[in-house]
């Protein structure tokens, strides 16, 4: 296979430094590195070809002073076995953590083609009502599962959730890196990050970050209700310098919204930015519950895939191929072999029709690959 620049691509043969070197062009075990996109606290990210199951994918490479101690080694397999057991709909996949033959520490994990909603905010400028609680409530779907799974995410932020289309033509947010902030915070000594030192993005850290406390579960409500905050408004609740946004932060109410907005959506981005996790909504579930009593008309996947596969015993592979089968169903296309539906029905909403189709397809209830309707 060539590399992207036309000569045969190589594997790393530099020497292991405090530099980070680009992988670019170069290839790393199976999988051959096509280019750079971006570089972090934690090292570089990079497009890459999966060599074996031909499919391209994201390896995001550690940094040479991390690859090298040997407890943060231990952690990091340690944290990223713990991403590799989380799955949801609504998040990136982590398919393996790895360690080179020269060295480097590195995850692969799936390639989304998806752009940041912090690009898509600042190119359309703030989002609807509905819009804006569709993202929020499709990442607190990929939040309650990773909870539940004892997993952190701590670094929530619009830059880290990207954008999809599915293929009915529908917003798909997907959430990038749960559970890494941990590595680098957790690094004994401090030498990384400071001593007495926060991580996380400023503007977007509940206050207990901020002031360096233990975060949780609500740290990481808090995040979302910034973000909730700026998808509504535009701008973030709090501007300034570093040591500004950390003080606003802890001490600091965020700017009332507009009384434009309903009561109701004033009080849920008040509860998710309240300076007490005590105050805040306790779970991912009551945050959700919260959003699904505004009666908005969101028009994101109604199905929350994660919760229907526990209660119906199936793996992912076969729920996403019931909702594939799922997604075209309306009610005026049903086969004319079917019973004929009571004339008051009509044409039910698009989610009403994506529910019966996959309740009828978890019964069997097929004819010659067709799901019909029993009135």
């Amino acid at each position: 296979m060539e590399s992207t620049q036309g000569e045969p691509a190589q594997p790393y043969s530099g020497v292991m430094s405090g530099d980070l070197p680009d992988l670019s062009s170069t290839r790393l075990d199976h999988y051959l590195i096509e280019r750079k996109l971006g570089e972090g606290g934690m090292g570089a990210v990079y497009l890459a070809q999966d060599e074996v199951l031909g499919r391209q994918v994201v390896i995001k490479v550690m940094r040479p002073e991390l690859s090298t101690q040997e407890q943060f080694r231990q952690r990091f397999l340690r944290e990223a076995k713990a991403a590799l057991a989380f799955a949801h709909t609504n998040a990136i996949a982590t398919h393996s953590c790895q360690v080179s033959a020269e060295g480097f520490l590195y995850l692969v994990q799936d390639y989304s083609p998806g752009e940041p909603l912090d690009k898509v905010l600042s190119r359309e400028g703030r989002f609807p009502p509905e819009r804006a609680f569709d993202f929020v409530r499709q990442v607190l779907c990929a939040l309650r599962e990773a909870h539940g799974q004892g997993i952190l995410h701590r670094d929530l932020k619009p830059a880290n959730l990207l954008l999809e289309i599915d293929r009915a033509g529908r917003d798909h947010v997907k959430v990038c890196d749960f559970g890494l902030a941990k590595l680098l915070d957790e690094q004994d000594g401090g030498e990384l990050t400071g001593q007495h030192s926060v991580l996380g993005t400023p503007a977007y850290m509940a206050p207990e970050q901020a002031s360096g406390s233990a975060a949780d579960e609500r740290s990481d409500l808090y995040q979302v209700g910034v973000i909730l905050y700026e998808f509504l408004v535009g701008v973030r609740p709090f501007a300034g310098s570093t040591q500004e946004l950390l003080f606003k932060q802890i001490m600091a109410a965020p700017p009332p919204l507009d009384p434009s907005f309903s009561a109701g959506v004033r009080q849920v981005v008040a509860r998710a930015l309240a300076k007490k996790p005590a105050d805040r909504y306790a779970s991912a579930s009551a945050f959700l519950a919260a959003i699904e009593e505004l009666g908005l008309d969101m028009q994101g996947h109604g199905i929350d895939t994660a919760r229907m596969r526990r209660k119906m015993k199936i793996s992912d592979l076969e729920l996403q191929a019931m909702t594939s089968l799922a997604e075209p169903l309306r009610v005026d296309n049903v086969p004319s072999s079917a019973p004929a539906l009571p004339p008051t029905v009509g044409l039910l909403p698009e989610r009403v029709a994506r529910v019966l189709a996959l309740g009828a397809i978890a019964l069997g209830v097929f004819r010659g690959g067709q799901v019909l309707l029993a009135s």
